[in-house]
This record gives structure tokens, sequence and C-alpha cells, in this order.
């Protein structure tokens, strides 16, 4: 029978500021199809998607460190997954690289 999906989009903030392990960060409905067929969908990000509320200063900021992205039909049902680093409001795709011994221009390239 043909049905559809509504994909999700989960991200996994750095360990050790207090987030939870995955906050939800979008969702699509895909059109009604066929089991054979697929669908390519778009999660957009928004820099809010990307920061974390400090009560002490009353503010939304960035953290530097790894983020993990999941993407499947709920949180324990993971198809896909991807990772990339943030330093200083900069990503990089390369997660190893250490935020505290790289240059901001290394991230900006």
């Amino acid at each position: 029978f043909s049905g559809g999906e509504v994909p999700q989009l989960y991200m996994g903030f750095p360990r050790g500021i207090g987030e939870p392990p995955r906050v939800l960060r979008g969702l699509v409905a895909t059109k009604p199809m066929e089991p054979s067929f697929s669908e390519d969908v778009t999660f957009p990000l928004r820099r809010r998607d990307l920061q974390i509320f400090s009560e002490a200063s009353d503010q939304w900021l960035f953290t530097d460190g790894r983020f993990d992205l999941y993407i499947g039909s709920s949180s324990r049902d993971v198809r896909l997954n991807a990772a990339f680093a943030m330093c200083n409001g900069f990503a990089s795709l390369d997660v190893g690289r250490d935020c505290i011994s790289s240059s901001i221009q290394d991230f900006k390239q």
C-alpha cells in the first residue's frame, strides 16, 4: 500500500553542556508514495538551532564542539547520521579538529 513518512531531524549538542542527547530540530511530511519510491527532503537549520540558552547571561549562545545529526522516523529509529564541528560560530565537517588548537581561519575555509 502507499503511504507517507515524516522524517525527523534530531541534533546532539556537544557533551557536557547540559542539553538532552537528541533535540528535535525539524520534520518534513512527504507525499504519499508507493513502497519502492523515495523522495529527497531538506532540513534547513537556523542560527538559533545551533545555540543554547544561557540562564546566567540571559541570552542565546553558540557552543564549540561536535554536533551530531540524526534523521529517522523517530529519535529511536535513526536511518542517517552525520556530524560537524563548531568553533567560534564557524562550522567544519572535520569533527576531529580541536577548536582550541585550531585557528579560526582553519574553520572559515
